[in-house]
């Protein structure tokens, strides 16, 4: 999977501690986005559900002058096809696989 975060955090030049910086591409999605809806199943919401997931990066924008590189139809298709090309690495944590890890590791404490 490319890095693309953890290359651009590199070139950030972050001096304030404290400051938390939201990272986003000021596009907003509702919940009922055109895509892959054949893919999606629908299935009752819990009370309290959120209608939409908006993130401002304006702060990190106009502090930094961070904008993003990848638009957000690109980087579902890339995010898809990594999970395409990655069967291995999902099907573990499906099948919950990966827990022997952390048993072997940390079970006889």
């Amino acid at each position: 999977m490319e890095r693309d975060c953890e290359s651009e955090l590199s070139k950030l030049n972050i001096e304030q501690n404290a400051c938390i910086y939201h990272f986003g591409a000021s596009v907003i999605h509702g919940q009922r986005s055109n895509i892959l809806r054949l893919l999606i199943t629908y299935v009752t919401d819990r009370k309290g559900h959120d209608m939409r997931y908006a993130i401002d990066p304006t702060k990190i924008h106009n502090e930094l002058g961070w904008l993003p590189e990848t638009k957000f139809a690109d980087g579902i298709k890339k995010t898809i096809q990594w999970y395409l090309d990655n069967r291995e690495w999902w099907e573990t944590i499906i099948s919950g696989e990966y827990q022997n890890y952390y048993e072997e590791m940390y079970g006889n404490r």
